[in-house]
């Protein structure tokens, strides 16, 4: 048996206090086989979604840790992510990443008490919504293949790379590479330009996500919308010069759970 002081809160999600919740309900994900489910109620009207769990399991470094054990932590997310999933179908819920454990019930009614200007406001954004990621990505040589072809600049500098003398030959393919990138870099950016207005245009909450090499929005769309078939038609178009629209989803709102406490960009 495990002693109390041993014991962590495991949280979930945070929901309204009084959203509907069935504590111990046939068939409720919990974190761990066999641990409870429950919930921690703060003043100002908010409840978090919580198991009690053997706080040393999750600890790296401690003797009976499992934390650095990739199959039991696979397991423990997914058995996380189900949990959120059967929670956000019944109201509306703000998902915490997982891992995500407090020392006792108090800290826990702290932090909703703390966080509870922001944790309100974006329980009613998420509201009968669900979460997509919409990225592009680019094939950047086949971009530069399309570009080769379409682009009379280019197709004129790989003409003459092509047919340059050995004295030259090097300085014309230096200009065809400075071109080349400069013209990728702006049909990529023209590209996640012309998909950001159409996701604006729809009026869906959007967060730009920070990508070092393309750019991906996460996309609130009320529940049973198909947000990859609304852009079916442009991810034709953009395939075939070599730019792909990657729309995954539908998910909790785990990004606009995370901005409601930690700012991001909105766009």
């Amino acid at each position: 048996m495990t002693a109390a002081a041993d014991l962590a809160w495991y949280v979930y999600a945070v929901m309204p206090a009084d959203a509907p919740f069935h504590s111990g309900a046939p068939g409720a994900a919990t974190v761990l086989p066999g641990a409870s489910i429950g919930q921690i109620t703060s003043a100002k009207g908010l409840a978090a979604v919580v198991s009690a769990v053997p706080r040393r399991l999750f600890v790296a470094g401690d003797p009976v840790s499992r934390a650095e054990d990739p199959d039991w932590i696979a397991a423990r997310a997914s058995a996380h992510h189900d949990a959120i999933v059967q929670l956000s179908a019944s109201a509306p819920c703000l998902p915490l990443g997982y891992g995500t454990m407090f020392g006792s019930a108090d800290a826990v009614r702290n932090w909703l008490d703390t966080n509870a200007i922001q944790l309100h406001p974006a329980l009613r954004r998420v509201a009968g919504q669900w979460e997509w990621s919409v990225t592009l990505i680019a094939d950047w040589p086949r971009l530069a293949a399309w570009l080769r072809t379409t682009d009379p600049s280019l197709s004129a500098l790989s003409a003459a790379a092509g047919v340059a003398a050995p004295g030259t030959s090097f300085l014309v393919g230096r200009r065809l590479a400075r071109a080349e990138a400069d013209a990728t870099t702006a049909c990529y950016e023209a590209g996640a330009a012309r998909l950001r207005s159409r996701l604006e245009q729809r009026s869906w909450p959007l967060l730009l996500e920070t990508k070092r090499d393309y750019a991906a929005w996460s996309v609130l769309a009320p529940v049973g919308t198909d947000v990859a078939a609304e852009f079916a038609d442009e991810s034709m178009a953009s395939a075939e010069m070599g730019l792909e629209i990657r729309v995954t989803g539908p998910f909790p709102p785990y990004t606009f759970a995370r901005a409601a406490w930690q700012p991001q960009q909105d766009v």
